[in-house]
């Protein structure tokens, strides 16, 4: 089965065992969802989850700078899971000037696993949930928002505003291209007045929060390039071939480090 090791759907494996074996020694495609099956019950024994966790905790015994943990819900289900490998840590050490996390529980769970050693910036959506954490455990941390899910939501929050096919371009182009902060503020003042847009709530607290999210305001720290989570959420198209909506909880995290180790 290292073909299923290595997540390939049955159809594909069995197209690759013909090509090696000859049609004279072929498995049909329903044998071979079977054995696939078989193989999937023995690795589940105790529960999706526990196959898991037993997958973690053999990582860790071979490697004891490999890191994991979980919560359960109230029912004592699995709810969340994090893992570092060795090699991430690593390279948090030599490069974690700049991180982007998108979960509360599960940023604060890597931190710990690093040593509590709080990056120099770190990039996120603009999540409640996130802003705070970040403030209490990480104080000299300077904290982004990302751009990208800010002007995404223009048609949804503005839409349906009067003209908005006429400011919406220069609004965007006042946001990315102001070089100082007072040309931005100048700027969306006259904007702002032009369109008759005071009124509109969401915008005001876009510009009472301007220094989160605005490049002008970024200058003067270093953010390696990055003013987006896109970067990490783009990467899931990485895993299509390893990962898809019909992988086992239990056989996630294998077919994940297949990947890796492949990147």
């Amino acid at each position: 089965m290292n073909y299923y090791e290595e997540g390939l759907p049955v159809t594909r494996i069995h197209g690759c065992m013909g090509y090696e074996m000859g049609p004279e020694n072929m498995p049909t495609v329903k044998d071979l969802h079977h054995e696939v099956s078989k193989v999937r019950r023995l690795k589940m024994e105790g529960g999706d989850a526990a196959a898991m966790m037993a997958y973690f905790d053999r990582m860790q015994a071979d490697n004891q700078n490999f890191f994991h943990s979980h919560r359960l819900d109230e029912d004592g289900r699995l709810k969340d899971v994090v893992w570092v490998d060795a090699r991430s840590r690593v390279a948090y050490e030599e490069f974690g000037d700049v991180t982007s996390e998108t979960y509360s529980w599960v940023f604060q769970q890597w931190l710990s696993c690093m040593g509590n050693k709080p990056p120099g910036a770190i990039l996120t959506d603009q999540a409640a949930a996130m802003r705070k954490p970040i403030s209490e455990i990480m104080p000299s941390t300077r904290h982004r928002w990302c751009i990208w899910h800010i002007i995404r939501k223009f048609s949804e929050k503005l839409g349906k505003c009067d003209k908005y096919a006429d400011f919406k371009s220069p609004l965007k182009t006042l946001i990315y291209e102001s070089f100082t902060v007072e040309e931005f503020e100048s700027q969306w003042h006259s904007l702002i007045k032009q369109f008759k847009l005071e009124d509109n709530d969401w915008l005001c607290d876009l510009f009472e929060k301007r220094h989160m999210w605005i490049p002008a305001f970024m200058k003067e720290h270093f953010w390696a390039g990055m003013k987006t989570t896109q970067r990490v959420e783009s990467i899931n198209s990485f895993f299509d071939g390893f990962l898809n909506r019909h992988t086992k909880l239990h056989e996630f995290p294998e077919k994940y480090t297949r990947a890796m180790a492949k990147r």
